[in-house]
């Protein structure tokens, strides 16, 4: 992975452009420790910084933000086909199964939408202390309506992990774990419901989604990555938290 200096008199690497081993579609790279000033800084090229809502608490490893409260908002559209993968995992229980306390890692759910009778929406969250759940809202299989497109699966959300969700109109939704393993599918082939807003980091649209994440690096892409391109993404996320003493 190589390293671009964009900002002259900058101190790198806290404020360099990365150039990471799939740059196809990048939207967002962003890297949480150390410091609050840079928490918005996105490192993929030629793309906008986020803007921080709140003041989220920053570790030596990773940021700790809690939705609806502390959070990013970035400069990243949705679009029908997404790639979004996180290195991150919830400090302690959630406490229940309550939509209140799901702890958000990248979302617009439930953001405005161009036909609000169809609401859209996208979100990789902790639904459980057992259940890691992406979404993408689609048209159903009718055709006359919305579904959430949810995949759920087993997770342990207070072990660090690269997580992921995959999600286009032709090839449905998948949610995993890169670090255990562990997958999900929803396999309906079906019309994305996009929002009109930007993704958030560590928070959502809603009024609910309220459990707080331990997030260290978020990756964003606006297409479908091939398995190929997923698995070289997960070695430089690897890379650097191997440096930082996390494995994943």
């Amino acid at each position: 992975m190589g390293l671009k200096l964009t900002s002259p008199g900058a101190l790198a690497p806290w404020y360099t452009k990365t150039i990471p081993p799939v740059t196809r579609a990048l939207e967002g790279w962003f890297c949480f420790d150390t410091a609050l000033e840079r928490i918005g800084y996105n490192r993929a090229p030629q793309k906008g910084n986020a803007r921080m809502i709140g003041q989220p608490t920053v570790f030596a490893t990773h940021a700790r933000f809690k939705g609806g409260v502390n959070y990013l908002e970035t400069l990243i559209p949705e679009t029908a086909s997404m790639t979004i993968l996180v290195v991150g995992k919830v400090p302690g229980p959630l406490g229940g199964s309550s939509t209140t306390t799901a702890a958000p890692y990248v979302a617009t759910l439930s953001g405005a939408t161009a036909n609000p009778t169809l609401p859209g929406g996208i979100a990789l969250y902790h639904t459980t202390d057992t259940t890691l759940t992406g979404n993408a809202n689609r048209m159903n299989a009718a055709g006359d309506g919305y579904t959430t497109g949810q995949a759920n699966m087993a997770d342990n959300p207070t072990v660090w992990g690269i997580r992921m969700l995959r999600t286009s109109s032709a090839g449905g939704s998948r949610v995993s774990n890169l670090t255990s393993g562990q997958f999900a599918n929803q396999s309906l082939a079906t019309s994305r419901l996009v929002t009109t807003v930007p993704l958030r980091i560590g928070g959502t649209y809603a009024s609910t989604f309220l459990g707080e994440t331990d997030i260290s690096h978020v990756a964003i892409y606006s297409d479908l990555l091939t398995d190929d391109e997923v698995a070289a993404v997960a070695a430089s996320m690897r890379k650097r938290m191997a440096r930082l003493g996390i494995i994943v």
